[in-house]
């Protein structure tokens, strides 16, 4: 038992508890980071797609109105808003968004050569069409693309507003 206790006191001695004491004890710093990385990787990504729209609009398109710009950022806007509207009260009152259990059948089972065929039929059916795409067809396409990108990105985007709330919360705690 005492040549347990001399080896456990010569790594005390060794390597100091105070040093790694704050990562363990206090690891919320280090996933706040994180958290506030995540939501102005959200804003900077969504604003970049929204930018990349623009600019195959007018560069590929040769739009040279202004209209789709406005247009473009109000409905972004407009969709920004919502989201956020919609996450803020999914936050206040969680029970009312809670999502249903699935109820999984014991035979059932994963229909592997229906989805072996649609993937492989739609790899066959982007090829040969993408022959007969034209130049405005392809930015079309990116501009879409790009568009819902952007709108995927307001999930990073509201890590902005759990950032606040924690930090807030911490200093709080702190206090």
């Amino acid at each position: 038992m005492s040549d347990n206790r001399a080896s456990f006191e010569k790594s005390m001695k060794m390597y100091p508890v105070n040093s790694n004491r704050s990562n363990v004890i206090m690891p919320r710093k280090l996933q706040l980071n994180y958290i506030f990385f995540r939501g102005v990787f959200g804003l900077v990504c969504s604003i970049g797609f929204m930018i990349m729209t623009q600019k195959f609009a007018y560069g590929m398109l040769g739009l040279d109105t202004s209209w789709y710009f406005i247009g473009s950022f109000a409905l972004y806007g407009v969709a920004l808003y919502s989201f956020i509207k919609y996450y803020l009260a999914k936050f206040k009152d969680p029970s009312k968004h809670k999502k249903k259990p699935k109820v999984k059948e014991k035979n059932k089972r994963t229909p592997v050569v229906t989805i072996t065929t649609f993937t492989g039929a739609g790899y066959l059916i982007v090829n040969v069409s993408l022959g007969f795409a034209t130049q405005q067809l392809v930015a079309t396409v990116l501009i879409s693309v790009y568009s819902m990108l952007a709108f995927v990105l307001f999930h990073f985007i509201m890590d902005l507003h759990r950032y606040y709330w924690l930090h807030k919360l911490r200093k709080q705690t702190t206090d």
